[in-house]
């Protein structure tokens, strides 16, 4: 199947961040994935809950090597719902950052993105917009990935999130 998206170019929400485009897939939705490291290079992060009154909104990383603060996810400004403004009612309550797991170190972290919307839908939508399709994924997932872990988590889930 010929994608009429284009990504060559990662989601927005992850210029902060050095990424690698490991895989994009096809089935009856489209996932695009991104392995996650600092700028500085390193791949151990601590990992926050980003909270606008007390309603899980975005996930912010902390560099374990350098200290670098900076948010993956906001899904007041982020995915579908984040990008036309669905949320934005959330914006005016107060933020609040609690780490994940206690604080653990998260390593060989992996961003992935889902579209459920049909492509040729998506890309109408987007161009209407003046938007691009790579940026109205419909849910978010933050994965760390145990291939390279000495102890393996089993792929666990750290954060999730549904954007549209």
């Amino acid at each position: 199947m010929a994608s009429e998206f284009d990504f060559d170019e990662a989601p927005r929400c992850l210029r902060p961040f050095a990424v690698h485009q490991m895989a994009t897939a096809y089935a009856d939705d489209i996932f695009s994935s991104y392995t996650l490291a600092c700028t500085c290079g390193a791949r151990e992060f601590q990992v926050f809950d980003q909270r606008h009154d007390d309603q899980f909104s975005g996930v912010k990383l902390n560099c374990v090597t350098c200290g670098k603060e900076a948010m993956l996810f906001d899904g007041t400004v982020d995915g579908y719902d984040g990008e036309f403004g669905h949320l934005d009612a959330m914006k005016a309550g107060a933020v609040t950052y609690t780490p994940v797991d206690d604080g653990a170190i998260f390593s060989m972290l992996i961003a992935v993105f889902t579209f459920n919307t049909d492509q040729g839908e998506l890309t109408d939508l987007a161009r209407d917009s003046g938007k691009r399709p790579i940026d109205l994924f419909d849910w978010f997932q933050l994965v760390e990935d145990d291939r390279d872990l000495p102890f393996p988590k089993g792929g666990d889930t750290v954060w999730e999130f549904e954007c549209a």
